[in-house]
């Protein structure tokens, strides 16, 4: 361009203002984020041992996580649904329906991140937590803490929410998650469980003592 002259409209597009609606977006996707990251750094790490809530034993079978010799109990009648994904495989467990046509459940995963991921136990909380949360209304959960089971850190929390369908459920449940390694990489496991609200006093303390009762056999 030569000197004194000024560069032509067609040069330099005119600034077009943002719609108010893709602003509050991102402003929206920003805030989420925020809350997530504070989320994440919201209780101290101590990893204190968690301990089994009950000595006992409730009869019912084990399962093992998909690849891996870790193992826990799940009481009788239940039966374990396995499904897999390209990067996760996932055990469903749960008894029959009640007469309501609920029942808890209990889920089993093992996600292997991409090569490009590196993920640890509260990372793949919070992804969990990011993937649930949508799906429910009234959403409430605990802080995150962090502890051992025999010797394996994990992190975990507590939470609430209405299942909104033909019929609104209040929900309750509890999400654990830890990282091993697995052919040389990091895998997350995720162990979580959840019942409506008026059954979860009598179904949930008995999972998540199996849960705090899971077996690792470090040679695996």
């Amino acid at each position: 361009m030569k000197e004194g002259l000024e560069p032509s409209s067609s040069a330099m597009p005119a600034e077009v203002p943002l719609r108010p609606e893709f602003i509050k977006a991102m402003q929206d996707r920003e805030k989420k984020r925020q809350e997530f990251i504070k989320m994440a750094k919201q209780a101290p790490i101590t990893f204190d041992e968690w301990k089994p809530l009950s000595s006992k034993t409730p009869d019912g079978f084990t399962i093992t996580v998909p690849e891996t010799s870790i193992s826990l109990r799940v009481p009788k009648k239940w039966k374990s649904e396995f499904n897999e994904a390209p990067l996760s495989k996932y055990l469903f467990c749960k008894p029959p329906m009640r007469q309501d046509l609920t029942n808890p459940v209990l889920l089993v995963a093992l996600i292997k991140p991409s090569a490009q991921q590196q993920m640890d136990a509260g990372q793949g909380l919070v992804e969990t937590i990011k993937s649930m949360r949508p799906t429910r209304a009234n959403w409430q959960q605990s802080k995150i803490e962090w502890g051992t089971i025999a010797g394996q850190k994990f992190a975990r929390v507590y939470w609430s929410g209405d299942d909104v369908g033909k019929i609104t459920y209040h929900t309750i449940g509890f999400i654990y998650a830890t990282t091993i390694e697995l052919a040389g990489r990091k895998s997350l496991i995720v162990l979580s469980a959840q019942d409506i609200d008026k059954y979860s006093n009598d179904t949930l303390p008995v999972i998540e003592n199996e849960i705090l009762r899971t077996k690792f056999n470090k040679g695996s």
